[in-house]
Parts: structure tokens; sequence; C-alpha cells
């Protein structure tokens, strides 16, 4: 079978881009407030020529009283028309998940994406969740569209034990 070079350009494009983007975002300080946790690692996806990160958010207040926050950054290779995104957090309970708050929703036009560091994660509003009632297994979901993707895909982080917080 005959793959053209075209493939294999395209693909070490977008390996080289996925290299380039975790070495910008490990720069920055995983235990900042507002910046991904490096207790719970986040989870990475590419859609279309996108690199998505979604995760847990670190909270500015500390434990045991923190909150909770989801966050999903997207930075693609070429320049779109437009690209969006919606991050929410969910919770496990009786084999399903479940939405818990509100979630938070962003788009760029004429865009690369939604830039590096603190300022490119679009998050959740902290909430404090407790366990009353709610599982202990918590998850955040983001669902991205491009221009090229209208449809959107919906991706999700590893689920993460989490019995603490407000």
């Amino acid at each position: 079978m005959l793959i053209s070079n075209r493939f294999y350009c395209r693909q070490a494009l977008l390996v080289t881009f996925a290299l380039l983007a975790g070495t910008f975002t490990a720069t920055a300080s995983a235990t900042a407030a507002g910046d991904f946790s490096a207790v719970v690692p986040r989870s990475t996806w590419i859609i279309d020529d996108c690199w998505v990160e979604v995760g847990v958010v670190w909270d500015s207040v500390p434990y045991p009283n923190y909150r909770k926050i989801g966050g999903v950054r997207l930075n693609c290779g070429s320049l779109h028309g437009w690209i969006d995104a919606s991050v929410a957090l969910q919770y496990y309970y009786n084999g399903l998940w479940y939405q818990y708050g509100t979630s938070a929703y962003g788009v760029r036009y004429n865009s690369y994406g939604s830039g590096g560091g603190l300022g490119g994660i679009l998050r959740t509003p902290p909430l404090c969740a407790g366990t009353a009632s709610r599982g202990l297994w918590w998850r955040v979901v983001a669902n991205v569209r491009t221009d090229r993707r209208p449809t959107g895909t919906v991706v999700a982080s590893n689920a993460a034990y989490d019995g603490s917080g407000c």
C-alpha cells in the first residue's frame, strides 16, 4: 500500500506541533492558581489540526476548602475561521456521569487557538461540590468545534477520585 509523502508530512507536522505545545505549557508552573493541576494530569487530544488539553484547574483556595474547576485549552497548526469550545465538570454516580454546575463557553474568530499559558485556558466557574448526594469520581468534559468540524467532538479528562473540597 502506497502512502503519500503528504500523509507523512502532515503526521510530522502534527507531532512537531504537539511537542511544541507540550513544551510551551510545561514551562508554566503546574501549581499556579488558574493553571492545569499537577496533581491530576490533564488529557490531551488532537482534533483536526488542534492540540486540545482538558483537565482539572488548580484553585487559589488551599486544601481542604478548594473548589472544583475544569478547563480546556486548544491551539491549532493552521488558521481557522472560527474555533469554539464548551467545558463542564461531571461526577459519577450510580453508573452514570452527571454535569455539575454550569459550563463555560468561548469562541475565537480567525484564530490559531486560545493561546498558551494561563490566559489560554477556558475555565468552568469554581464550584463548591463536597460529596453529599454526589459521587466521589470527577472528570472534565469539553466539546470542541472548528470551522472544519462544525458538529464538534466531545473529549474528557481521565476520571479522578476527589472526596475533598468545600
